[in-house]
Order: C-alpha cells, then sequence, then structure tokens
C-alpha cells in the first residue's frame, strides 16, 4: 500500500510487453540488425530471439521466450513510480537525454534555429496557460 492509500502494483508486463517492443525495434528477419545487436551488446544471437518472443506465463508454461532488458526497466520503473515518483520521472529525463544526445550523433537532430526554437516554446508557453486556464475554469 501507497502513502496515498494506492495499492502497489509493480508489473510492467500488463502495461507493456518487452518482447513485442522488441520485435517491433529489430523486426525478427532484419539479420544484419541481429548480429550487429549481438555484437555490440556481447549478448548471444539466441538470447536476442528469445527476448523477441512471449516469455513463458501460468498461461503458456511452453512459451520459449524470455524476458527481456525491457521488461526489467519497466518494471523498475513502474515499481519506483509507486514508491518515488519523482525518481521516476528523472530516469525518463535521462533517457529522454540520452535519445537526444544518440540523434544528434547520429544526424538526426531535429535542424531548428535559434528563432523556432523561441517560437515554438512561446507558442508551448501559451497553450499551456490555455490548459491551466481550462483547469481552473472547471474546479469554480
Amino acid at each position: 500500500m501507497t502513502p496515498d492509500g494506492n495499492t502497489l502494483t509493480t508489473r510492467a508486463s500488463k502495461d507493456m510487453d518487452g518482447w513485442k517492443v522488441i520485435r517491433k525495434a529489430v523486426p525478427k528477419g532484419d539479420l544484419w540488425a541481429i548480429t550487429e545487436l549481438s555484437k555490440l551488446t556481447g549478448v548471444s544471437i539466441d538470447t536476442l530471439y528469445r527476448w523477441m518472443r512471449p516469455p513463458s506465463t501460468a498461461k503458456k508454461p511452453k512459451a520459449t521466450g524470455r524476458r527481456n532488458p525491457v521488461d526489467y526497466i519497466g518494471q523498475f520503473l513502474c515499481a519506483l513510480y509507486v514508491v518515488r515518483p519523482e525518481g521516476a520521472e528523472e530516469i525518463f529525463d535521462a533517457f529522454d537525454n540520452l535519445r537526444a544526445k544518440l540523434r544528434a550523433r547520429h544526424g538526426r537532430a531535429p535542424k531548428l534555429r535559434r528563432t523556432e526554437i523561441r517560437n515554438r516554446l512561446r507558442q508551448i508557453g501559451r497553450e499551456a496557460n490555455q490548459m491551466a486556464d481550462a483547469m481552473s475554469n472547471e474546479e469554480l
């Protein structure tokens, strides 16, 4: 039970199937990508393929997949969010920063001029104010 009275739920599998995420990110037939991932991560090709299949459960004990890093990270974040939401937000922010760095490193960062960035930020600010105003009107 959490301090606010909610029941603890830490299983990410109800929210996300890691094997589906990995299968979508790396199609099963993309042998080059699977081989390169194996080399870069130090994980065997067999393990990568197992991560792309549903893991065994009580309902499907003969499934040949296994839990994968996406499942473990999801479970950890769900648990952390229950215990300390601001801590989970720190990790989400760190992954957002990593994604931005990877995009920049590999030439996929959005190319925006300073004026475009400033204008977009101002637009976002206006929209946030409108949303806050709408919420405050509902409370009356």
